[in-house]
């Protein structure tokens, strides 16, 4: 396994951008926007630093306070939200996830991987070791898909128990 990106959903997508642009030489290499089905809006940046493949790619989102990434941020850190989570690289989600459930060390927030053309991949739920969610994702092409990013900020969103309240 290594690690493949990081993911950060902030309050100000822009302003962390400038952060890792300026400080650590990273280069905004695409902008994207997720609509989801409730009308809330989320947006993104890639990040990667051209010069330096070793490093991993970082994605930075934001989102309207009632979408799932603004509720997110608002419910980490004081409301500034964090890292949400480590994307590790894998010959084979599956047999990642195989293994995983094998030893009882992660469990998952759908029951199949999630696909694309060059693309296989799957969130864990929050860890009890680390307290961030997992990763696990194949490519066979490089870059990443928008649709996966939407259906994987979905199947993590914080789900509400009877009482109205999130899980």
């Amino acid at each position: 396994m290594k690690l493949d990106h990081l993911a950060l959903r902030v309050r100000d997508r822009k302003a962390t951008a400038r952060l890792f642009v300026d400080f650590f030489g990273y280069l905004i290499v695409d902008e994207f926007h997720i609509d989801f089905d409730d009308g809330s809006k989320a947006s993104c940046y890639a990040l990667s630093k051209p010069d330096d493949k070793s490093q991993p790619e970082i994605f930075i989102s934001d989102g309207e306070p009632n979408s799932i990434v603004g509720r997110w941020v608002i419910a980490h850190a004081g409301g500034n939200g964090g890292v949400h989570h480590l994307a590790w690289r894998v010959d084979s989600v599956q047999s990642t996830m195989d293994k995983f459930r094998h030893y009882k060390m992660a469990q998952f927030t759908t029951d199949k991987p999630i696909e694309c053309p060059g693309l296989v991949q799957i969130f864990t739920t929050e860890h009890s070791l680390t307290g961030t969610i997992m990763e696990f994702i194949q490519r066979t092409d490089k870059g990443f898909c928008a649709e996966n990013i939407k259906k994987l900020m979905e199947s993590s969103a914080p789900k509400e128990n009877k009482d109205g309240i999130s899980t």
